[in-house]
């Protein structure tokens, strides 16, 4: 089992995953000529806030978020 200061770390990787995953789509998108990449890119930045005080975040809150990450890069939660 992994000591608390390895898991908020692994939390904070989820997080940043995702917002740079944001971020490319963002990217890819706009070379597309679709419309709204702002909108990936503001979310992306509240994810990149959201990682740097991910150890401060309500253990809920965290777990909530991280996995809505996951799910957003299309992985599944790992067993415990």
């Amino acid at each position: 089992m992994l000591d608390p200061i390895h898991l908020i770390r692994a939390d904070r990787d989820v997080v940043e995953r995702a917002a740079a995953h944001l971020r490319g789509l963002a990217i890819a998108d706009g070379y597309a000529g679709w419309p709204g990449q702002h909108l990936a890119f503001g979310l992306a930045a509240v994810l990149d806030e959201i990682a740097r005080h991910v150890r401060d975040l309500d253990h809920d809150l965290r777990a909530r978020i991280v996995q809505a990450c996951r799910g957003l890069l299309g992985e599944a939660a790992p067993l415990n």
